[in-house]
């Protein structure tokens, strides 16, 4: 493995565990949405780790008083080569991202798939609302459009002012976007346990930010 590569986890973990520490500790001071936003700007840094861990500021060129131009000029130490390392753990980690990213394609096709089978039931702010025989519960979808189960045609009033008013503060809030930057951590640090669980935090402050939109709105949760 490559001292990049052990940086950039290194730097991936100290992000993680800066923003559930800071989410915990402000957790009475913070909403839902805000909590959300510092899981998203933690995965999205990890993410850019391997191009921020590599950059270096340019050289610039100072000028005295007397016009006398002063180069400033970067010394950088390279410290003693190391051993060439061997490629087996790059290729376990390669071939597990790529593993990864299947899966994570394979889920977005199925709700593609999904979505293209489903009915149309009505259309609320302008995102259409669509019902699939082959759904339990209700989701958003690329479009964006919400998904509901067929049985949605049969739910009280009330009932689905709620779920409505829920999804379609997923789709303002552009949820199905970043989720996708959680996705991605797990599927680039899919060995780490700590990329898991901040994935799931995400998902489960986005899920009581959308409950709040729906109190606020003045429905029953």
């Amino acid at each position: 493995m490559t001292p990049l590569a052990i940086r950039c986890i290194v730097g991936m973990t100290i992000l993680l565990l800066a923003a559930g520490l800071g989410s915990h500790l402000l957790r009475k001071r913070l909403s839902a949405s805000q909590r959300h936003v510092i899981w998203t700007a933690a995965m999205v840094l990890s993410l850019l780790l391997p191009v921020l861990l590599q950059w270096t500021p340019p050289a610039t060129t100072l000028v005295a008083r007397g016009g006398v131009e002063v180069q400033r000029i970067l010394i950088t130490v390279t410290p003693d080569p190391l051993p060439a390392p061997t490629n087996w753990p790059r290729a376990i980690w390669l071939g597990g991202m790529a593993a990864m990213a299947l899966w994570t394609v394979a889920g977005y096709l199925r709700a593609s798939k999904l979505l293209a089978s489903s009915r149309e039931f009505a259309t609320v702010d302008g995102v259409a609302v669509r019902t699939a025989a082959e759904l339990k519960m209700p989701a958003v979808a690329l479009g964006p459009a919400i998904l509901l189960p067929e049985s949605a045609a049969e739910w009280p009033a009330e009932r689905l002012d709620v779920v409505l008013t829920h999804e379609l503060a997923h789709v303002r809030r552009w949820d199905l976007l970043w989720r996708l930057a959680g996705s991605a951590v797990c599927c680039v640090y899919w060995f780490h346990p700590l990329a898991w669980w901040a994935a799931a935090q995400q998902r489960r402050e986005s899920e009581m930010s959308c409950d709040d939109q729906v109190l606020n709105h003045g429905c029953p949760n």
